[in-house]
């Protein structure tokens, strides 16, 4: 049988995490995995007009980690589901690509601002995917202010 993607219940301003505990839709903890999952469908958009081999198989990889660091957030603090943490070769990965991508781009003279008559379609929808993920990261700094043990990870 085919699974449902809707509840019957109506929106009565609730939600539940993946643990089944319910939180309000205006929390903070559905702000911050909710805009991570905003941000890797921004990747995700960006992709469709990469065509670096390379490039996509880092922005790929990117999109896979931000699932599972929006599926983390998805449970409440303290649960002790097991999902999937970045590894110390995720994060590995992720600097030899910087450096890889680095070395492609020259030296930077100052701000990159986005947009412009030379920038390509996927750098200016990658800019858009950087803003969403530093509004993710603000959202779970509050996060674990309040809560005081958000897994970062």
């Amino acid at each position: 049988m085919k699974s449902s993607i809707y509840t019957g219940n109506g929106d009565t301003g609730f939600t539940k995490l993946a643990d089944n505990t319910k939180i309000g839709k205006d929390s903070l903890r559905l702000d911050a995995y909710g805009t991570i999952d905003e941000a890797g469908a921004n990747i995700a958009l960006a992709i469709t007009a990469v065509k670096d081999k390379k490039l996509l198989q880092i922005l790929t990889f990117v999109t896979h980690k931000l699932f599972n660091c929006s599926s983390n957030l998805a449970f409440s603090s303290g649960s002790d589901e097991n999902v999937p943490k970045l590894r110390d070769e995720d994060v590995k990965f992720i600097e030899n690509s910087i450096d890889y991508l680095d070395s492609k781009s020259g030296p930077i003279q100052g701000f990159v601002l986005c947009g412009g008559a030379d920038a390509s379609e996927a750098a200016t929808r990658l800019h858009v995917a950087r803003t969403v993920i530093r509004r993710a990261e603000r959202f779970i700094i509050k996060l674990d202010k309040i809560e005081n043990n958000v897994d970062k990870t």
